[in-house]
């Protein structure tokens, strides 16, 4: 999801406005989680700035090895982020 935000930015110059318009240009439905079918939700929080969010079933790993950006507790969890070039 987070590849899909960073085309449309660099196709638009902007970040999607909402998770509609992200689906649509990816020509599919929205992003769903692949064990309870709800979707991801992502949030327009500032001209460059973003949240996807999604409900885990369980904390990330404690020994996370590769991408701390991706690190989660359980439950509701959203990843604040944020695209630079626009």
């Amino acid at each position: 999801m987070k590849l899909s935000v960073q085309t449309y930015a660099k196709n638009y110059n902007a970040l999607p406005p909402d998770n509609t318009t992200l689906a649509a240009e990816r020509q599919q439905g929205p992003w769903r989680d692949p064990e309870s079918g709800v979707n991801y939700t992502y949030e327009l929080t500032g001209p460059q700035s973003y949240k996807l969010c999604a409900v885990f079933a369980r904390k990330s790993p404690d020994n996370e090895c590769c991408n701390e950006q991706w690190v989660h507790s359980a439950g509701l969890y959203c990843f604040k982020l944020r695209i630079n070039n626009i």
